[in-house]
């Protein structure tokens, strides 16, 4: 069974005993990959930051340990930003123990997916999603069991054994802010950074006095990344007649002038009230936006904003996940039931609201 206690006296002992039964090198590796990566890419650093932050703290907590005779200094055990490592390390280090105690194959198969959700941020959310419902069961005085400690052929995510006749079985979902998106996030802010890169939209900023909002609606799905370049140059010529108009592959590019001041102080990344207000101007809902001014205080703003024709379907798409999994991870001899849980900016009260809906059905 899970232990829900992490004391700060056990954090130095838990990251030794990570370190030897996942191996150092793993995320290491990783955070040095995703560095270069952060290098040839400057406009996804805070994305791939954001995604990677588990990585990055057990990088900055091992380097610091080689600093203080292999072991972490105490100031660093009440660091913040390094708790969710802190409790991830913990986690696999319990399960790791449970795991070795059935047989060497089930520790093996467990040890192989920690460190291949250390190398993809989207596995890791799962596995960290999976021991934060563990743990609501655990405090409820509930007996879990994992696959990984499990007799090797279960399909569910989680099992809680003494609730309802013969158990609970529980698939966990995690949902990203590109679930169902017809735009995914990360290559929304190569895009926009290409475009705000533009001579024209910078010298629309540098000679405005006012903002200028540009609003770049594609038909379903951005093209393909070696047609980017085509469609920047059909832009820049919108911004440069100052009239919107369409593309010839069909995306609209729609010019709206408002009062900086409605933005309030710029910040990054955009403020709520500067998303709210940018929506309000240009009209776009589940938008990607960027905003750029010159120099502080002085010129005009230009704010691009990228979205598509075509409504996003994450609700859609959650549900029929589930139902996918109703069909492929339970056995149909226990209960069952779905948990997700939702990352990034995207996801909002409404949806939220959405889910429940579903639900009381």
């Amino acid at each position: 069974m899970l232990s829900r206690d992490l004391h700060q006296a056990k954090i130095p002992d838990v990251l030794v005993r990570f370190g030897e039964i996942v191996g150092e090198q793993v995320w290491l590796e990783q955070a040095a990959k995703v560095a270069v990566e952060m290098k040839a890419h400057p406009e996804l650093g805070e994305h791939l930051l954001d995604e990677n932050r588990v990585v990055f703290a057990l990088t900055e907590c091992t380097i610091a340990a080689y600093n203080n005779h292999g072991r972490l200094t105490w100031e660093m055990t009440h660091q913040p930003q390094y708790l969710e490592a802190f409790v991830f390390a913990w986690r696999v280090v319990q399960l790791a123990q449970a795991a070795s105690r059935l047989t060497n194959k089930r520790y093996s198969i467990f040890i192989k997916r920690v460190r291949e959700a250390l190398r993809a941020p989207q596995m890791i959310k799962a596995m960290q999603m999976e021991a934060t419902v563990a743990t609501h069961f655990v405090a409820a005085g509930r007996r879990v069991l994992f696959p990984e400690i499990g007799a090797g052929s279960e399909t569910f995510d989680l099992l809680v054994e003494d609730l309802g006749p013969k158990g609970l079985e529980i698939e966990c979902k995690v949902v990203t802010a590109n679930k169902g998106r017809k735009i995914h996030v990360a290559e929304s802010r190569e895009l926009l950074t290409l475009l705000v890169a533009q001579p024209c939209v910078q010298l629309a900023a540098a000679r405005g006095v006012g903002g200028l909002a540009i609003r770049v609606t594609v038909p379903k799905r951005l093209p393909d990344r070696g047609q980017w370049d085509e469609l920047c140059r059909g832009v820049a010529k919108v911004v440069l007649c100052g009239r919107s108009s369409r593309l010839p592959d069909g995306t609209l590019v729609s010019l709206f002038d408002f009062d900086p001041m409605v933005l309030g102080k710029l910040k990054t990344p955009p403020s709520p009230l500067m998303r709210k207000s940018i929506e309000e101007i240009t009209g776009a809902e589940n938008r990607h936006c960027i905003f750029f001014r010159p120099r502080e205080n002085a010129g005009g703003i230009v704010a691009l904003v990228l979205d598509s024709e075509q409504p996003d379907s994450m609700l859609h798409e959650l549900f029929q996940t589930f139902e996918d999994s109703e069909i492929e991870s339970f056995s149909e001899t226990n209960g069952a039931g779905g948990w997700a849980e939702g990352f990034g900016d995207f996801i909002d009260t409404s949806m939220c609201q959405g889910v429940n809906a579903f639900d009381r059905r």
